[in-house]
């Protein structure tokens, strides 16, 4: 009876020092992605781009808080949670929820809402390369003439 009960707390102690261990990892790397929004890019761009993970990341931070609240796992609950506090700001930022609840300004004669978006590859082809200043841009005369609200040209 006393080696199963010495076994017992071996278990017990090792599950404790794993548990303490994910509780680290996912706080450490909830607050990482979200400090990482703070940084400006153009002086250290690597703790920048971690805000980008700042989803998955607080996706993790939540279902570990839920995992550690069903372990009875109190400390680990409470430091998860005040991460998720902490990385709330910068969450919402990142995931603006309810960005869309406000009504768009509609000009007469349109949709209610909508908006034209138009990309083009400018490195795609030889036309925009090649093209001398007295000529017309067929791009830009393209672009005037379907009078998009948003213009994105990549490369």
């Amino acid at each position: 009876m006393g080696r199963t009960a010495t076994t017992r707390r071996v278990i017990a102690g090792v599950w404790s020092k794993v548990l303490i261990a994910v509780d680290v990892l996912v706080v450490l790397a909830l607050l990482a992605c979200a400090a990482g929004g703070l940084v400006d890019p153009r002086r250290w761009s690597v703790p920048a781009l971690l805000c980008l993970a700042l989803p998955p990341a607080a996706a993790l931070a939540l279902a570990w808080l839920v995992a550690a609240l069903l372990l009875r796992h109190w400390r680990g609950a409470l430091a998860t949670a005040l991460a998720l506090a902490l990385s709330l700001p910068q969450l919402l930022a990142v995931v603006p929820v309810g960005a869309g609840a406000g009504k768009l300004p509609v000009a007469d004669g349109e949709a209610h809402g909508t908006f034209t978006f138009m990309t083009f590859n400018v490195n795609g082809t030889g036309r925009w390369k090649n093209n001398k200043l007295y000529k017309p841009n067929p791009l830009m005369r393209y672009i005037l003439d379907c009078q998009p609200d948003i213009v994105v040209l990549q490369e």
